[in-house]
């Protein structure tokens, strides 16, 4: 029984001590939570607005129709009447010692409802300020609305107590009655910062129908220093006016007042009615300084700032001055004009250049200040990958620099520049590259480099297949050209012409056709091919061949560089069909193609005209190593090409090197094989001998080799292996053929065998 009572207080004493820990940690909690929240709602502070004991109210009114623009007494409980203006005046002040941040003033409502007692309420608040607020009322004697007049609002900031400033931020005033409110900016600490902000209300009431004008004059608007002007005025529909600017106080509504200025002034008329409506004129009076008065003295340096040691040179001149002396950074006697070298010493300090001219009348004085700057090392290198290239060829300039803080380039190249890098340029001709690097004593260096580009001797061919034609046929010309920039035709043709290409003549007569191509140094090159035209009287033959040929616009080409490859043909029934294979591809009558590889490379060419004719021809180019040194090497003779089998006529061939090529009897020497003329003396049909050659027309077929059976299945007539689907049907008949003999091979095995 005892134990089941101590063990019962324990559990006792057990739930006691939880709810006790329980509740001090929910009593903790909630202290925190609580301050988390008050320091929300009430932050702290550093700056404070209005709280001076000296301080007026935030929000003060007065009755502006009944105590006019040049009153100050405000109040915080005005009364009015129907037609009147009240005008209220929102108070700031920063009374701490830190600025206050984006300043913001509101005031509500922007208009009433009918009553005879009207509540106005108003906000200062800065974004490290606490808001402060005010309030004023307006009493009418009977009931009537307020409304804001538009563009009444004012600021009056530094004190001011009359006129205004514009509006900052480009505000027009409304934004006062915004939650955002009105925002004049930074306010610095004290008195001397404190201002405020004025506008106007309507008491409801029949309106004006008429603002008010004023005219403001001078006569004469200019005079000799010491002389007077009339200023004249007169106003219409206007309460009071106020003079600013070159003369100030209440004025009356028209008027005149004599004025001697000094200096050219400007005098400013602000005219008021009773509904707030005001209008503004100004006039200038413009002064003579008479030249025998006081002397005019100027200094100029050239340059303003130097480093350290530099020297600047000093220039002043004067009038009406009888002597002049120097002051501060250097001293005594001075010529009335005159220049000296100066060196200043204050781094990092002033060193003014004073000069004071003197007459009878009195002084005159002008400076200048040199800054100087502690000297630095300042740097620049310029080089260049290559300094002797083929016109176009790419090269790198590489430039770095030390302690400069801007680089531009000039010559060859332009533009702002890194302090170090480099840049890929491809200079025509030969060019001067320079770059300039500016320190932070506006001292400069430069360095350039030259990149000498190698004149290279332009050369043209031409070539006309065929070369004898019957009255009535054509041929086709084919050019090519190098290190050429343009050409133009000449004799049996004319006009412009591409650095490489083909074109179909029809000569009526034989005819020389010669083209002129133009290098980038202005060197000419020219070469002329001559077509025989034989006389209708001879009888043309029963047929006419359709022939092809291709050129590349330029055979030596280099790694990267673009090639085009031209295709022409004569004869044949138009349209004309083009298909390039090998080395390029496409079905236009030009190709062009970059090759990322050396060595030589071959396209072929098959025209088929509207008929199904098929002609064929094939060209090369010879691709170098891009990399290009000071001394191009020439490129070595390139093998010609073997042509391609014979399909629609044969031709003799000869043997070279252990390939067989066609022998032209027209081929001029050293000319590649596929450059060829074709004369219709030698022609020959497929399957018979020219006996002038001793070889058969077979003798061109298949590159000069016959293959075998199986040869002919697994391989192309260009010897590379077969596939796709030809391939596999070849390769299923193999395989029965195979099975077949297999076949056999096992029945005569098994005849063989005794009989048992």
């Amino acid at each position: 029984m005892d134990n089941g009572r101590r063990e019962e207080a324990g559990g006792l004493y057990l739930f006691m001590n939880t709810m006790k820990t329980t509740f001090i940690r929910s009593i903790s909690a909630s202290a925190v939570l609580f301050f988390a929240l008050a320091l929300t709602i009430n932050p702290v502070f550093a700056v404070v607005l209005n709280n001076d004991p000296q301080d007026p109210a935030t929000l003060r009114a007065m009755n502006f129709t009944r105590q006019g623009i040049t009153n100050t007494q405000w109040f915080t409980s005005v009364n009015g009447s129907q037609n009147e203006v009240i005008s209220f005046a929102i108070y700031y002040h920063n009374t701490s010692s830190e600025t206050a941040q984006n300043v913001r003033i509101t005031l509500n409502p922007q208009s009433t409802s009918v009553g005879v007692n009207h509540s106005f309420n108003a906000t200062v608040r800065a974004s490290n300020a606490p808001t402060v607020s005010g309030a004023a009322s307006v009493n009418i004697s009977s009931a009537q609305s307020m409304a804001f007049v538009p563009g009444s609002v004012v600021w009056r900031p530094n004190q001011t107590v009359a006129g205004s400033q514009t509006l900052p931020y480009g505000q027009n005033g409304s934004e006062i009655f915004t939650s955002s409110g009105l925002r004049i900016g930074d306010i610095a600490p004290g008195w001397s910062t404190q201002g405020s902000v004025v506008l106007h209300f309507k008491i409801s009431g029949a309106q004006s129908t008429q603002a008010p004008t004023v005219y403001l004059s001078a006569n004469p608007t200019s005079i000799n220093q010491g002389s007077f002007s009339t200023l004249s005025w007169n106003s219409t529909n206007a309460g009071s006016c106020f003079a600013s600017n070159g003369w100030s106080g209440q004025k009356s509504l028209s008027g005149s007042e004599q004025v001697n200025p000094s200096y050219t002034t400007s005098y400013t008329i602000t005219c008021t009615n009773s509904q707030g409506q005001s209008a503004t004129q100004s006039v200038t009076v413009f002064v003579n300084q008479q030249q025998q008065d006081l002397p005019t003295v100027s200094i100029t340096a050239s340059p303003t700032s130097v480093s350290q040691g530099q020297s600047t040179v000093l220039t002043w001149t004067s009038s009406n001055a009888t002597s002049c002396s120097a002051s501060f950074s250097w001293w005594g006697t001075k010529p009335l004009s005159g220049s000296e070298v100066v060196v200043p010493v204050n781094v990092s300090g002033s060193n003014i250049y004073r000069i004071m001219c003197s007459n009878s009348f009195g002084s005159r004085s002008d400076e200048i200040n040199v800054d100087v700057y502690q000297a630095q090392n300042l740097s620049v290198s310029l080089t260049a990958s290559q300094t002797s290239v083929n016109a176009g060829n790419p090269v790198t300039l590489y430039w770095s620099s030390t302690n400069a803080n801007s680089c531009f380039a000039t010559n060859g190249w332009s533009g702002t520049k890194t302090f170090s890098g480099n840049e890929i340029v491809y200079p025509q001709t030969t060019t001067t590259y320079t770059i300039t690097c500016q320190g932070s004593s506006n001292q400069q260096r430069y360095e350039s480099v030259t990149i000498t580009v190698n004149q290279q001797t332009p050369t043209v061919s031409i070539t006309a297949n065929p070369t004898q034609i019957y009255q009535g046929g054509s041929s086709v010309l084919v050019w090519n050209s190098n290190n050429t920039n343009s050409c133009y035709a000449t004799g049996a043709w004319s006009g412009s012409k591409s650095t490489s290409g083909s074109q179909t003549a029809y000569p009526s007569v034989t005819s020389t056709y010669t083209i002129v191509c133009t290098g980038s140094a202005g060197l000419q090159t020219q070469s002329s091919v001559t077509v025989s035209v034989i006389p209708t009287t001879t009888p043309p033959p029963p047929t006419q061949i359709f022939n092809a040929a291709c050129v590349p616009d330029s055979s030596v080409v280099r790694v990267g560089q673009r090639v085009e490859f031209f295709a022409g043909t004569s004869d044949g029934a138009r349209p004309l069909y083009y298909r390039w294979s090998g080395a390029v591809n496409g079905s236009s009558e030009s190709v062009s193609t970059t090759f990322n590889s050396t060595g030589t490379k071959t396209a072929y060419l098959t025209i088929t005209d509207a008929t199904g004719k098929k002609a064929s021809a094939n060209c090369s180019a010879k691709v170098l190593a891009a990399v290009v040194t000071s001394a191009t090497p020439k490129p070595k003779p390139v093998p010609p090409p073997a042509q391609p089998p014979c399909t629609y006529y044969c031709i003799p061939v000869i043997m070279q090197g252990g390939v067989m090529y066609p022998a032209y009897p027209n081929m001029p020497q050293g000319q590649a094989p596929e450059q060829w003329q074709m004369s219709p003396t030698w022609q020959v049909p497929p399957g018979q001998i020219d006996p002038s050659s001793g070889f058969g027309a077979n003798t061109a077929k298949n590159n000069g080799s016959e293959k075998s059976t199986l040869a002919s299945i697994l391989l192309t007539d260009d010897g590379a292996p077969r596939s796709g689907i030809m391939f596999l049907f070849y390769l299923f008949l193999l395989s029965i053929l195979a099975l077949i003999i297999f076949a056999i091979y096992s029945m005569i095995v098994r005849s063989r065998k005794p009989m048992i």
